[in-house]
């Protein structure tokens, strides 16, 4: 820490709310050796934790704020325009983006992993800290979620080993020089930063050769096309390889059973069983990600015990097929999930597990999202029962076809055979499961806005019967 300057410094967030944010700030608070201050726009249940915190949160984005600060950290959110980032520059007080933050306190670690991918990040990261801290590693580490039990996205160690998961949205995820990569998966994603397919594709072709050039050791999952076709003309040696469907992976998962709450499979390492895994978790998402965790950890030479305690410990991170309340057998969740493919693994692993109707409440996220994935949203809600739609998230973009939500509904309602409405509320919303929830049904709100807010608030109206 001692090589950025920061001892007895003033660092201030502009939007420390946000996940990745809150993760820097966590991480300096459990350092202890600066002070740490915030603005955000509005208070949310995220600022509310961070105060809780004891950390200094001002809601309102003034210059006011950053007068005393030494180190300015800004999110991708943040304009150039914004009173305090513009003060900053201004005043040539050091201004660092989130992933330019995060790439030098990484820089200080010898061993640097980076969880990369479109899909399973987060719980990738969980899993593999949990791994690590069995084996008594304790990594540092940046998760795009709160992590149970320690319900922290950021944490410092004196370990000489960082974890942190990447973000590909505004391309900084390049600004890493990793020792250790996860590849879980590639699909066209955040369009609006990278505008096609083939720069995103792009993107991450040259984060590889980055980390081949620095001998860097990479899991990858070989049942994922995409990736495949990056790394067909690269030297195997670079890569352990993990797999369900390819029996000469590295590391493959036989034997998978799915119970009610929980999942199973037989760990193979070289067609050599090494052990049982079982997760307090469900979905063949959730295997293709412990599979990637235990791929990994084996590289690191973490036993097999160590393993299996890690990942019999790990419950989920918050917002990932989280159980909020169960009511006369009626079960509620919620999810993260707002990709179609993300929307579709999670509902197969309900329907696999559960074998109950399945109410899905989905707040699309972003214009941009909606249109670039508009036919693949069609298809990913076949395996609920019920879909109540409500209106887009804007996450502060502007609409331009108020089309949007009429061409998705009666695009899923064409192609696939559960029942599809609209509701304009959160409250009508809530009106409506209330008076057709049936016992057994499972509920679950999805979307990366405050759709969480319906599972909470219907949780809070059963608690109160």
């Amino acid at each position: 820490m001692k090589s950025l300057d920061l001892i007895n410094k003033n660092i201030h967030f502009i939007g420390i709310a946000g996940s990745g944010m809150i993760a820097l700030a966590q991480y300096l608070r459990t350092w202890g050796r600066c002070k740490i201050t915030g603005s955000e726009i509005r208070e949310t249940s995220a600022s509310k934790d961070l105060l809780l915190q004891g950390i200094n949160i001002s809601f309102s984005h003034h210059e006011d704020n950053v007068k005393d600060a030494h180190i300015i950290v800004y999110s991708s959110a943040i304009s150039d325009t914004n009173p305090e980032l513009f003060y900053a520059k201004k005043n040539k007080i050091p201004c660092y983006s989130r992933g330019e933050f995060l790439a030098k306190l990484m820089s200080l670690y010898q061993r640097q992993i980076v969880i990369a991918g479109t899909h399973g990040k987060t719980t990738t990261t969980g899993m593999l800290i949990h791994i690590l801290d069995a084996a008594g590693v304790t990594p540092s580490f940046m998760i795009g979620g709160e992590l149970p039990p320690y319900h922290i996205n950021g944490r410092f160690s004196e370990s000489s080993t960082f974890i942190a998961e990447s973000d590909e949205s505004d391309g900084s995820f390049l600004l890493l020089n990793p020792s250790h990569v996860i590849l879980n998966n590639l699909e066209s994603e955040h369009l609006h930063f990278y505008k096609t397919s083939e720069k995103l594709f792009q993107a991450f072709n040259t984060f590889i050769q980055n980390a081949i050039t620095h001998n860097t050791k990479i899991a990858i999952n070989y049942d994922d096309k995409n990736l495949l076709d990056l790394v067909k003309n690269v030297d195997s040696n670079s890569f352990v390889s993990f797999s369900i469907n390819d029996k000469n992976a590295d590391f493959s998962a036989h034997n998978i059973v799915f119970n009610e709450n929980s999942s199973s499979f037989d760990l193979y390492h070289n067609n050599t069983f090494e052990g049982s895994i079982i997760l307090e978790l469900i979905g063949l998402h959730n295997i293709y990600n412990a599979l990637a965790a235990c791929s990994l950890a084996s590289i690191f030479g973490i036993s097999m015990t160590s393993i299996q305690q890690g990942l019999s410990n790990f419950s989920g991170v918050k917002r990932r097929i989280q159980p909020i309340y169960r009511y006369n057998n009626i079960q509620i969740y919620d999810d993260y999930g707002h990709h179609p493919t993300e929307i579709q693994a999670t509902l197969d692993g309900l329907k696999k597990s559960k074998k109950s109707p399945i109410i899905c409440i989905f707040q699309p996220h972003r214009y941009s999202r909606v249109k670039e994935h508009m036919n693949d949203f069609y298809f990913s809600f076949s395996h609920a029962d019920r879909v109540l739609i409500t209106p887009i998230y804007s996450a502060n973009e502007v609409n331009d076809d108020d089309t949007l939500l009429e061409t998705m509904i009666a695009g899923i309602q064409q192609h696939s055979e559960c029942h599809v409405s609209f509701f304009n509320s959160f409250d009508d919303v809530i009106y409506n499961l209330l008076k057709t929830l049936k016992t057994g049904d499972i509920v679950i709100t999805m979307g990366a806005g405050d759709i969480y807010k319906v599972s909470h608030e219907l949780a809070t109206h059963y608690q109160n019967l």
